[in-house]
């Protein structure tokens, strides 16, 4: 006589499929509807499952070291080839796509593709009280130190898998794309200059957005930037760049409005600078 599990296997196999990679937790909630839909015993402990579905249903694992810490994912979806995409997302239960990850996943481009970015949705670390705070000598200190890099990372099927935690929490600027949650082109830009350490040097950026530009709303990223409401002046940074990549000043009069006292910089500790006195910054 046949168990609960081999007479229901099927349909186990379907529902398990509905998920591309499951974690520790959400392995353990696919053996609770099992149960609950009587289609597994009750008595049926996490690790007889564990077994059964390993021989039966040819669950497989995957794992990737972050930290030092090694993170386990499984998967249902055999004879399907490994999608580390995927895989990257089920990392972070409430994230999504960020950077130039988001730009390749829309097939836009190319761009550093040997790196998966990750941006964990978050509430904002930082005091709002800090902008009455902000002076020239702040930046200037601030912009001669070494830049930081996350030690959130870890390499899987020969991607460097990044997992950020952005000050910003808004996600109105986060689309669906096949089925991926992803930055928009314009939250894009903004995500890299601001990021411009992952990305070698600015001119890497230019050169890339140039050929991006029609696709960039320069009043959409004045938006964005408001909505992000950085501390630092982030707003005439953006408007150097976007003169760089092609648009006009008489398209960039918005920017230029918020070029006030402060000057500031493409990025940290560069041993010497050029400087843009229309935007006011260090290059």
């Amino acid at each position: 006589m046949r168990d609960y599990f081999s007479k229901n296997i099927e349909k186990i196999k379907t529902k398990a499929v509905m998920i591309d990679f499951y974690s520790d937790k959400g392995l353990y909630q696919l053996i609770e509807y099992c149960k609950e839909n009587n289609l597994i015993s009750k008595s049926m402990s996490y690790s007889m499952f564990y077994d059964r579905a390993l021989n039966e249903l040819n669950m497989s694992s995957h794992t990737v070291s972050i930290k030092g810490k090694i993170k386990t994912r499984y998967t249902f979806l055999d004879g399907k080839k490994f999608n580390v995409y995927k895989f990257a997302e089920s990392l972070e239960s409430k994230s999504f796509f960020s950077m130039s990850t988001a730009l390749n996943i829309q097939d836009i481009s190319t761009f550093r593709n040997d790196f998966i970015f990750i941006s964990k949705i978050s509430t904002p670390k930082y005091n709002y009280n800090d902008h009455n705070q902000l002076t020239q000598d702040s930046i200037d200190s601030a912009f001669k130190k070494a830049p930081r890099k996350t030690k959130n990372y870890g390499t899987k099927d020969g991607k460097n898998i990044v997992i950020l935690e952005p000050k910003s929490a808004n996600m109105n600027t986060i689309i669906n794309f096949n089925g991926y949650k992803v930055s928009s082109i314009n939250r894009t830009f903004i995500e890299m200059i601001v990021n411009v350490q992952y990305f070698k040097s600015p001119k890497h950026l230019i050169d890339l957005f140039i050929n991006l530009k029609d696709k960039i709303d320069p009043k959409r990223v004045c938006i964005i930037i408001e909505n992000f409401d950085f501390i630092y002046p982030y707003q005439q940074l953006a408007g150097f760049y976007l003169e760089k990549v092609g648009f006009s000043r008489k398209e960039l009069t918005y920017f230029k409005k918020e070029v006030k006292k402060f000057k500031f910089y493409t990025q940290k500790a560069k041993s010497e600078y050029q400087y843009d006195s229309y935007w006011q910054i260090y290059y």
